[in-house]
């Protein structure tokens, strides 16, 4: 039901330490703010994705050596996941040419090593093709900006998908608008071929983000919404897996104070309303549909961006979110019609030469119900040299 998922190192439960869980907490309520931790890592890893935005002249050839090194442990003693450890690294070296000032072309290849396995447990091909087709809109084909790049909120897409899921594949088109921001994507999970004992596989994303008041130099609002429909099925294979198609959507708004000194950035406040619903496979979990809201306060400042926030849903499910979101537990027999959280982030950030970043911090939710601590910390490591290695005329 759920997509595959590399948990490289169990942890065993170990006893709980009430002071330790509670000392994360106050840390977190004395650093109230930012804007959404799924903001944070897209910053660090939004490198790994080039795009027709750099200052490259057509005829250039570029080498890319894109390093992102992860730590991630996951701190899950309830009962709707199990805690492990993510840690190892992505090297992705490619060669991106510019056809045209319009038109860039980036083959490559991207593999992904587990700490303690001492080999390269996947390795995809890179082929991605972008095209500014007007002065607005951008094409791009093959392997698409994924993942982080999408901006999701964590509980419909999962951010450490980043270092376990194959690159997003299929297409993407994005507007750039001024104040208004956009993108629709298909990202082909799974092929079939006639007589296959596999299901197709693909999701659909929708994702609009709209700042009215771009131009105020204090005060701002914005507006985001993302879609996502994921689908699994196909009638040409003959599969066991139950067939079905879901929608979750995400719509909110976020309203901030920016400051002008050199440490605080912005402070605000948003709500994100979300919604589920089960558009075919009705069966395969007690509820058709669901929903939940997530209002948050936080603060961004120069190498710090913090939040708080309280969660509550019903009847909510997400297909690649977070399973700590979810009404019904990924492992367990576990379902419990309403959930309310306390969710909090506290992130330190790096940046240094277009080179570099880096960032590392925590991650808190106390479930209010069961009386249950979950947390988690993680170290990200992001390198993105680049080289030119020629300029080749192309000929008319």
């Amino acid at each position: 039901m759920v997509e595959k998922k590399i948990p490289v190192m169990s942890c065993k439960e170990t006893k709980k330490n009430l002071t330790s869980k509670w000392l994360i907490l106050l840390i977190v309520l004395l650093n109230l703010g930012a804007q959404q931790s799924r903001a944070q890592q897209y910053e660090t890893y939004r490198h790994l994705y080039h795009t027709l935005d750099r200052k490259e002249t057509p005829g250039d050839l570029i080498l890319h050596f894109d390093n992102g090194a992860f730590l991630k442990n996951n701190e899950y003693f309830g009962e709707y996941i199990e805690g492990y450890t993510l840690t190892g690294y992505c090297l992705k070296p490619s060669v991106q040419y510019f056809i045209t000032d319009s038109i860039t072309l980036e083959i490559g290849v991207m593999g992904v090593l587990y700490g303690g396995e001492g080999k390269y447990s996947e390795c995809y091909p890179i082929v991605t093709a972008q095209w500014q087709a007007a002065k607005r809109w951008r094409l791009i084909m093959g392997n698409i900006h994924g993942h982080l790049y999408h901006r999701l909120h964590e509980s419909m897409w999962n951010p450490e998908r980043q270092f376990v899921d194959k690159p997003e594949l299929g297409v993407q088109i994005e507007y750039l608008g001024e104040n208004l921001r956009g993108e629709m994507w298909l990202n082909w999970q799974q092929f079939i071929r006639r007589g296959d004992k596999k299901p197709e596989k693909f999701t659909y994303g929708l994702g609009l983000d709209w700042e009215p008041t771009k131009e105020n130099k204090t005060m701002g609002v914005q507006v985001p919404f993302r879609m996502l429909i994921s689908h699994i099925g196909g009638q040409i294979s003959d599969y066991e897996e139950r067939m079905q198609s879901l929608m979750d959507i995400e719509t909110s708004v976020i309203i901030s104070r920016k400051f002008s000194s050199k440490f605080m950035r912005t402070v605000y406040a948003n709500a994100d309303f979300l919604f589920f619903h089960t558009m075919a496979g009705k069966e395969v979990r007690p509820f058709k549909q669901g929903y939940a809201l997530h209002p948050k306060v936080g603060l961004t400042a120069r190498w710090l961006r913090a939040d708080l926030g309280y969660w509550h849903g019903e009847n909510f499910f997400s297909l690649y979110g977070n399973p700590l979101f979810n009404s019904i537990s990924d492992y367990k027999e576990v379902y419990s019609k309403k959930r309310d959280m306390i969710t909090g982030t506290l992130d330190f950030h790096f940046y240094k030469s277009g080179v570099l970043t880096s960032s590392f911090g925590g991650q808190m939710y106390y479930d209010i119900n069961n009386k249950q601590m979950e947390y988690s910390y993680n170290i990200n490591l992001v390198l993105t040299p680049k080289f030119k290695i020629d300029t080749l005329k192309r000929k008319p």
